[in-house]
């Protein structure tokens, strides 16, 4: 979370603040630090903004989920890098654990204060009146840290921002545009083509991009996809998405 005070925990923002579209996502919170967001299949990238004269500081806190977790994390400040895993579990009840690997870059240099299950960066500023735009970029696996890394490299390691930006924008334009929807209102036409975005959330990608997946019906060994193929999270909550959307055509259902 990007901060202009290490105490800072909830920050509100106003809805007219935001910019949000398939693929990308921004907004302006009453610290006026801008954030925004857009993705690969298989890493992220988010830029942030910090107002001239005010500290620029970014908390990475990855251990909160629902059912708690612990968290390792390492930081080079030298290579300018965070890593390191989160484990969590006991969805639904369940005694099973997991661990979620991640990796990230920053575009620019920082020193980093790690405090329990979080560490703050802070950017310095060019000079004392100049805003401050740092890049991060992350990636993340279920089997391993090298995973998330090699992940990144391959998906968002080479792009800038806004060139991950315009693929992602692409790819969400050809997967919308697979149904060509005619009359109605401009209003109408959002609902449907988001609630057609909303149905193909999920299934995600699970498997690495060199093909490895963690199997939870085998005590979480590490199985790799067949060569051209990627495995999906088979999620039981799929049903809930795509039902409507097999209704209304072949072309959505795909």
């Amino acid at each position: 979370m990007p901060q202009i005070d290490a105490k800072e925990g909830t920050i509100p923002f106003s809805h007219n603040d935001e910019v949000a579209r398939a693929g990308y996502y921004s907004v302006k919170m009453s610290n006026a630090i801008r954030t925004e967001l857009t993705s690969t299949v298989r890493s992220g990238l988010g830029r942030f903004t910090y107002p001239e004269g005010k500290p620029a500081l970014l908390k990475i806190k990855a251990s909160t989920n629902y059912t708690g977790s612990s968290l390792t994390i390492a930081v080079s400040e030298a290579d300018r890098t965070v890593s390191g895993y989160a484990t969590g579990g006991g969805f639904c009840g369940s005694g099973k654990s997991y661990k979620i690997y991640f990796y990230a870059t920053l575009d620019r240099a920082f020193t980093a204060v790690q405090s329990g299950n979080s560490v703050t960066l802070a950017f310095p500023a060019p000079s004392p009146s100049a805003p401050v735009k740092a890049l991060m970029k992350a990636a993340i696996s279920y089997v391993s840290i090298a995973n998330a890394m090699a992940n990144l490299e391959t998906e968002g390691g080479a792009l800038t921002f806004e060139q991950a930006r315009e693929q992602a924008d692409a790819a969400w334009n050809k997967r919308l545009n697979a149904i060509q929807v005619d009359g109605g209102t401009k209003d109408e036409k959002t609902k449907f083509y988001t609630a057609m975005y909303h149905a193909f959330l999920a299934p995600s990608v699970f498997s690495d991009v060199n093909g490895e997946y963690i199997s939870f019906n085998d005590a979480g060994t590490t199985k790799k996809a067949p060569e051209g193929h990627v495995q999906y999270n088979n999620l039981f909550e799929l049903g809930h998405l795509q039902v409507a959307c097999a209704a209304s055509g072949s072309a959505c259902a795909r």
